[in-house]
């Protein structure tokens, strides 16, 4: 009877020591699990500090890239086309009513002497000039100031715009106080196209 109870103790002392050094206890099994979960947060919260980090940034890439758009934005520089030119004649008698007419064609040009030599009465008729393929002829009447007259200094393009830059000048053949603006012939060494003239006082 005595080793009997001996024998159940001996199976009870075992049966303890093992079930402390058994690793798949559920004691081990639950300190595993709360491990494996502790990395896997660790890892969520640096994804996270991750993710705001490059949504953070993205605003700078934005800021750099303005100076490129807003030199995008700046205005074009004015486009200028000198153009050569003989002052022909200023004459004292209207012929266009515009305010400028470029001719272009030898029809018009004959159009425009025939108004020149009907003034011109029995006098000495000039000889009507012929117009080649690159070159151009401009009528122009400017508005007089505070003298008879008018000498042009530069003609050119601006934007698509005729420009003629001109001074006050006092003609000794007319009367110093006529304000009666001359109608202006000028031959220009290219062949222009424009709708729009400007007449600039310097």
């Amino acid at each position: 009877m005595k080793f009997i109870f001996v024998f159940i103790l001996t199976i009870l002392i075992t049966c303890a020591k093992t079930g402390k050094e058994d690793p798949r206890s559920p004691s081990a099994e639950t300190n595993s699990e709360m491990k494996t979960e502790s990395t896997q947060e660790k890892s969520r919260i640096s994804e996270n500090k991750i993710s705001h980090t490059e949504k953070t940034s993205e605003p700078y890439k934005e800021t750099d890239s303005a100076p490129e758009n807003k030199s995008m934005n700046q205005p074009k520089p004015a486009s200028i086309q000198e153009i050569q030119f003989e002052d022909l004649n200023h004459f004292l008698y209207s012929l266009t009513q515009e305010k400028f007419l470029l001719i272009s064609d030898q029809k018009k040009m004959d159009e425009i002497y025939a108004i020149i030599h009907q003034e011109n009465g029995g006098g000495r008729m000039a000889p009507i000039p012929t117009i080649s393929e690159d070159e151009s002829y401009l009528i122009f009447k400017p508005e007089l100031k505070n003298t008879n007259d008018i000498e042009i200094l530069k003609i050119y393009l601006k934007n698509g715009i005729l420009n003629v830059d001109v001074k006050p000048f006092n003609d000794p053949q007319r009367s110093s106080a006529s304000r009666v603006s001359p109608n202006v012939m000028v031959k220009l060494h290219s062949r222009v196209s424009s709708k729009r003239i400007n007449i600039n006082y310097k």
